[in-house]
């Protein structure tokens, strides 16, 4: 697959950093391939001239993936105009017992002006793309509810003991002020996370609330709240709009 490289834009980008924009759109924030389905669809929106546009799936790690695929991966979408891209799976390599990531990348490649001058620069989108086998236990927003958080000396740590991925962003100790502890992160299904406190819980309590917000199926943001008691995991609750 052609890609244009990534040394080629950050280079473009800074020679020609007044004209860079994004003239196309996706129509969504996620792609979900739901129980056992093959395929799923989005769509790119071209709010500029006729455009080149192309895509492509990694891996949670920015790694090749063979067993997902798009079609079309390089498409010429016309002024004002929507193409409609297809997640195709193979049917094969994908866990049958939790959720697959991938990460699903959109480009505009940048085109010359009619003088021949300067090329337009466009941001590379990237938005997740979730596969859900049939048959997994619970849902994604129960599994939001059944994280395990504690504290292990200046280590906030979180357990995810579901099958689906986590996504979690502006987490923060509820003190005075508040604290930041990290802006976003994906806890996988199964595994274990570890963020560094700016320092060690303290007091007779040894408590403080953690606050944060995990991203739903729909883009939109749940507010969640956990109280930390030390080493003895603890599930958040949410919070009341």
């Amino acid at each position: 697959m052609l890609r244009v490289s990534a040394l080629f834009f950050a280079a473009a980008a800074v020679l020609s950093s007044a004209a860079a924009h994004a003239s196309i759109g996706l129509n969504t924030t996620r792609v979900i391939i739901d129980e056992g389905r093959r395929e799923a669809s989005f769509g790119v929106r071209n709010r500029g001239g006729a455009v080149l546009v192309q895509s492509w799936l990694t891996g949670p790690n920015g790694e090749d993936v063979d067993n997902f695929t798009l079609t079309p991966q390089l498409v010429r979408v016309r002024a004002g105009g929507e193409q409609l891209v297809r997640v195709l799976y193979s049917g094969l390599g994908a866990p049958a017992d939790r959720e697959t990531m991938l990460w699903l990348n959109v480009q505009e490649i940048p085109q010359r002006d009619a003088e021949g001058g300067n090329m337009d620069v466009a941001v590379l989108q990237r938005i997740k793309v979730f596969y859900r086998p049939p048959g997994l236990k619970g849902s994604a927003q129960a599994a939001a509810e059944n994280l395990g958080w504690s504290v292990a000396g200046s280590q906030l740590v979180v357990h995810n003991p579901g099958a689906f991925h986590i996504t979690l962003v502006n987490a923060s100790l509820s003190s005075a002020p508040a604290s930041p502890v990290f802006d976003a992160a994906v806890v996988p299904p199964g595994e274990t996370l570890r963020f560094s406190l700016r320092h060690t819980l303290s007091g007779k309590s040894g408590k403080a609330a953690l606050e944060y917000r995990v991203v739903n199926d729909f883009g939109g943001q749940d507010a969640y709240r956990v109280m930390l008691e030390g080493e003895r995991p603890a599930k958040p609750t949410p919070v009341s709009k």
